[in-house]
This record gives C-alpha cells, sequence and structure tokens, in this order.
C-alpha cells in the first residue's frame, strides 16, 4: 500500500507570502558565493533544470549566460515574479516555467538533462522517503555525464544563526533537541511558517549512496559566517570579491562545512561495480 504524500501546503504558503523575498539581500555572501560556484561547475552543461527555482535569481543568471533552463518552483507567487524578470530580460525563450511540486514533475516526464540543480525542495521535504524518492527520480533525468548540484540546511548552521538572530529559542529545548537530534521537529506547527529538515553529514551520505551517486565535492555555501551576515554585507565590492574567492577556497574543508547554513553538495552517477 502507498504511504499517502506528506502535505507541503503548509511551505507553499510560507513561500506564496513572498517570505523569502529579500533573502539574497539580506545574506549576500551565500549568494555571492553560490553564483560563483555555478559559474564553475556549469559552465558547458547547457541543459538545466533547476528544482525549487523561486524568484528567479539563479535563473535568470544561468538564462543570460546562454544556459537552456527548466524551472520549477512550488509557489505560484515566486514564479509569477521570476516570469516577469525573464520578461524584462526578454529571456522568456530560454526558461520553461513550471508551477508544481516537484515530486509530481517527473510523472510524465522523460527529458534528460547535462546537470539538475536543486535549491530547496530537499531540506523542505521533511519525510525521508521523500528526500531519497526525490533523488531517485533527479538520478533518472541526468544524463550519463551530468553533474547533480543539491543544497542542504546544516544543524550546526542553524544553532549559530537562532543564537545570533532568536536567543529565545534556545527556550524552547525540545524543538532544539528534536532538530539536533533528528534534522526536524515532527511537531512544528504547519502553519506558515519556515519549516524544513537540517542535514548532518551522515544524512548527506547516505542519500546520495542510496540514490546511486558519488560525490565529487562538498561545498560550504557561507563559510564562517553563521548568523552574521551584516559583517559581509557591509563591506565594499572589492571586499566582497576578494573574501569570497577566499571563501570558496576552504569551503570544501570538511572544518568548514558545520560553520555556515547550508551546503552545495556535487555529485554524478556512480560507476557500475
Amino acid at each position: 500500500m502507498n504511504k499517502k504524500k506528506d502535505d507541503i501546503s503548509d511551505i507553499k504558503s510560507y513561500y506564496d507570502e513572498l517570505s523569502d523575498i529579500g533573502r539574497f539581500n539580506r545574506q549576500q555572501l551565500e549568494h555571492v558565493i553560490t553564483t560563483k560556484l555555478l559559474s564553475i561547475y556549469l559552465n558547458d552543461r547547457k541543459d538545466i533544470l533547476e528544482l525549487g527555482s523561486g524568484s528567479g535569481v539563479y535563473t535568470t543568471s544561468l538564462a543570460r549566460a546562454g544556459h537552456k533552463m527548466t524551472a520549477v518552483e512550488l509557489s505560484s507567487s515566486l514564479t509569477k515574479i521570476a516570469k516577469e524578470e525573464a520578461q524584462k530580460e526578454n529571456l522568456q525563450d530560454k526558461i520553461d516555467f513550471k508551477c508544481l511540486d516537484v515530486r509530481d514533475f517527473f510523472k510524465s516526464h522523460d527529458k534528460t538533462y547535462d546537470a539538475i540543480l536543486d535549491m530547496g525542495p530537499l531540506y523542505h521535504l521533511t519525510e525521508k522517503e521523500d528526500r531519497i524518492g526525490l533523488m531517485l527520480k533527479k538520478k533518472k533525468v541526468l544524463k550519463e555525464d551530468g553533474l547533480m548540484i543539491s543544497c542542504f540546511l546544516t544543524r550546526i548552521g542553524l544553532v549559530s544563526y537562532m543564537m545570533n538572530k532568536s536567543p529565545s529559542w534556545i527556550d524552547n529545548i525540545e524543538d532544539v533537541i528534536s532538530i539536533l537530534e533528528k534534522g526536524v521537529n515532527k511537531e512544528h506547527p504547519r502553519n506558515g511558517s519556515f519549516r524544513g529538515h537540517f542535514s548532518h553529514l551522515d544524512d548527506i551520505f547516505e542519500l546520495h549512496e542510496k540514490a546511486g551517486l558519488e560525490i565529487l565535492n562538498i561545498h560550504s555555501q557561507d563559510p564562517g559566517i553563521g548568523g552574521r551576515d551584516e559583517i559581509f554585507n557591509e563591506m565594499n565590492n572589492e571586499q566582497k570579491d576578494k573574501w569570497s574567492n577566499l571563501l570558496i577556497q576552504i569551503s570544501t574543508d570538511s572544518m568548514a562545512w558545520g560553520s555556515g547554513r547550508s551546503l552545495m553538495v556535487i555529485s554524478k552517477k556512480a560507476k557500475a561495480p
């Protein structure tokens, strides 16, 4: 008997209310590092599937660079913004927008891609079976020499962020313990507030192994900054460029993986034994 699909309508509501708009301005280091990493890894990969494309910040940037994009986003509000931005830049012919749950995208889809970006769905699917299922579905539409880029939120990064931004979180000790032990609070109210899964490295390794994917690299997307974005945000552009280049160099060091809020994992199909 098939298990009933987990209801993520509250997550849709969170993004439909444009709760995430302005995040890249507030968290500039993550945005700068992610943009630079995508340009490195996707240089010659022209047909790209982006899951969790949001308001199209990376979508339009990649389309502008000459890539053909298929952008899948749960939120109709964010999809509308992304389409409007694409039209402003006359990029609509390079982007195929799909507004739906990523779990439904693959039901009747047989096109394959040079690269697949998962920019959020993996950390909003709180059920382990959903995350494994999504990885397997992505692998099916990835070309044999294709590249998969998946983003994860980290547990230690969350602790750093909450200490800086919401110190009273520590008073809800049940939530703290649940996140640190399981990566998710099963009692989180589905009321349109942010709800997600926060990964441990063991989760990430197991997920890729079960999906038959070989991890090539892991980058911290905001190493060393935790919740202190204002430090980077207040720098001049020359300093931002120099610091982001340095941090990219150390972003693959395992000592840096827990120092930021999010990880970008680069993988490919594992070779058959």
